[in-house]
């Protein structure tokens, strides 16, 4: 299939986009790192926490779509569609994050080891609020599921802490002190698994025999 269908789908793609919510979420998220860095070199982890719940969770509303039912009659299938919006959405949450990895460079922070133990996690969870919002606008006509998918990401992070605190062998933690924990890996696995069903054309025939 050419891409022409696809170049031609950008720009109503972004205006049907909540982008001000995804840049504004994102922008929360790296901002008070940002500035926290600035004035104080060991600035806790706390603050790297808050940024990954934000940045996670300004992930959730990349399918949110105010022209749904326009966007039907489009030669662009939904998959094309929604791996469009991930891909603007992901340019968007890379830059936030890549302002906090800047940020944390100063001092005698390893950005090699922040990279490695942040960047897993963040991506699991941004992945997971898209799965989760995938889900719901699978059900919703209105496609605005991105509330839920974005208040799922925060409450994964705060869960994540609770129980990685009370059981550390059991649950990962988003700012441990080792290595990213692998179950990461598999959160990011299942939420890729569950945006790949939810994106499949809901007209297609299927195959019987």
């Amino acid at each position: 299939m050419s891409s022409t269908p696809l170049r031609l789908a950008v720009r109503p793609t972004m205006r049907a986009m909540p982008l001000a919510t995804i840049v504004g979420g994102a922008a929360c998220g790296a901002v008070p790192l940002v500035v926290a860095r600035a004035f104080w070199t060991d600035a806790s982890a706390l603050f790297v926490l808050f940024a990954v719940a934000l940045i996670a969770a300004a992930a959730g509303f990349a399918f949110d779509d105010s022209a749904a039912v326009t966007l039907e009659s489009s030669p662009t299938t939904i998959g094309r569609r929604r791996g469009l919006r991930i891909a603007i959405t992901a340019s968007v949450l890379a830059t936030a994050w890549g302002c906090d990895l800047f940020a944390l460079r100063r001092g005698d922070v390893d950005s090699a080891l922040v990279f490695n133990r942040f960047t897993l996690a963040l991506c699991a969870l941004a992945a997971s609020a898209v799965a989760i919002a995938a889900a719901v606008n699978r059900h919703e006509v209105d496609q605005q599921g991105g509330a839920v998918g974005a208040t799922s990401a925060a409450l994964m992070v705060a869960a994540a802490e609770f129980f990685s605190a009370r059981w550390p062998t059991q649950f990962p933690s988003v700012i441990n002190d080792g290595a990213p924990n692998q179950r990461w890996w598999w959160l990011l696995a299942a939420a890729i698994a569950v945006i790949a069903w939810c994106n499949r054309d809901p007209g297609r025939p299927r195959r019987l025999g």
